[in-house]
């Protein structure tokens, strides 16, 4: 939720901008906690027409952008410039709306980090303390392109995972909705053939001819409970139980379970590397690292790994805790990093071996995938023009 806000700061000067917040006291705490006075908070009102899913900022725009600042940084060219031409360039509605509300922030005397802070929907809390880590030590410019080469390979990889996967689910869909539609428009019109033939249908014709006359029926039935179904599946995994099991599910599935695995532990070690190398305390890096891994499995054990080093614990130790998600190279590899003080070092080179092995599984994948399809779906089609043609074949027998 939005809310237009107008405050003082410490010095006296009028600042007027916007912030995300759940509810109109969290606006309020976050405002404080930036130390400004609020004159006024008015919550925005929706745009009825606007279409939440259009407003999403991807990773590549967010890679792009961040490539753009640090290409812009590099010029020496100031903040308020920076902003202004980011937000003309940018095609993405949303990303171009929170560049000029962070233009207005930074203008109003809010650091960088602080801009970005109130924007927590488009920038992750791995985003947002490397920005504070690189201002701090004056690297901002080096940060920048880190967050950018980092990003870009995060959403290098994802779209790879994702593609493996988009192929297969389109062709099955599409040949699901044909069969579907042969099964219950065409087939049933040959019953009162074979029925005046006399001919005694097979199993298999029976079996698709009685499959065919519930989808004649009860298609639409059918389809509104397969809506109904994806519908609650889709909102009962965004609840926290739901992704708790669904993300449990996804690592125990065969050989997809391992690239899982892979792709997660490659996302953890990239992104607490960068933090390392950017200034941030191990605890605080593995905490923040946790919120980087989408899977519930993977993000509890990483917060316990924080909350263990700040009990004095070893983090190869903690990770080597639970050989179910860290596998003995990578609490290995950081034990190595600790006797060294390399963590980062050696982080980076567990996730740089890890993408590797995600992007062989992934081409590996694409490679069978296509010939597993032609053989499931010569096997479905031969078996549907099997029921068509065997009692066709004993009925012209018949004369």
């Amino acid at each position: 939720m939005k809310f237009t806000y107008k405050a003082k700061t410490q010095s006296g000067d009028l600042q007027v901008g916007t912030i995300d917040a759940g509810n109109e006291q969290l606006a309020l705490d976050a405002l404080r906690r930036y130390n400004l006075i609020v004159v006024s908070l008015e919550a925005q009102k929706k745009d009825l027409l606007s279409v939440s899913f259009l407003q999403h900022v991807s990773l590549k725009d967010l890679a792009v952008m961040s490539r753009q600042f640090s290409a812009m940084m590099e010029a020496k060219i100031d903040l308020p410039t920076i902003f202004n031409t980011l937000s003309q360039q940018t095609t993405n509605g949303a990303l171009r709306e929170c560049l000029r509300e962070i233009l207005s922030d930074v203008q109003g005397g809010l650091s960088l980090s602080q801009a970005l802070g109130k924007h927590t929907d488009i920038f992750s809390e791995f985003y947002i303390n490397m920005v504070r880590s690189g201002e701090v030590g004056g690297r901002l410019e080096e940060t920048m392109a880190y967050l950018a080469d980092y990003l870009e390979g995060e959403a290098n990889l994802v779209t790879k995972v994702r593609d493996a996967f988009i192929y297969p689910v389109f062709i099955l869909v599409v040949f699901g909705i044909a069969v579907g539609l042969i099964v219950a428009m065409v087939i049933p019109s040959l019953k009162a053939v074979f029925t005046e033939g006399n001919v005694q249908l097979p199993a298999l014709t029976s079996f698709v001819l009685s499959l065919g006359d519930f989808l004649f029926q009860w298609g639409w039935l059918v389809i509104l409970s397969l809506a109904g179904l994806a519908i609650f599946f889709i909102r009962y995994i965004h609840t926290e139980e739901g992704s708790a099991i669904f993300d449990t599910i996804k690592l125990k599935i065969p050989i997809i379970g391992g690239m899982y695995r892979k792709f997660y532990i490659a996302r953890f070690a990239d992104a607490t590397s960068v933090l390392i190398r950017g200034g941030i305390p191990v605890v605080q890096a593995f905490d923040i690292s946790a919120y980087v891994v989408s899977n519930y499995p993977y993000r509890l054990a990483l917060r316990n790994v924080a909350e263990g080093v700040k009990r004095g614990e070893f983090v190869s130790e903690l990770l080597a805790s639970r050989p179910d998600l860290f596998p003995p190279l990578v609490s290995q590899m950081v034990a190595i990093g600790e006797r060294t003080g390399r963590i980062d070092d050696l982080l980076s080179r567990v996730a740089k071996f890890y993408n590797q092995e995600v992007t062989g599984i992934v081409n590996s994948l694409t490679e069978l995938i296509q010939p597993i399809l032609i053989l499931v779906l010569g096997v479905l089609v031969g078996g549907l023009m099997a029921s068509i043609l065997l009692p066709i074949y004993s009925l012209v027998k018949l004369f």
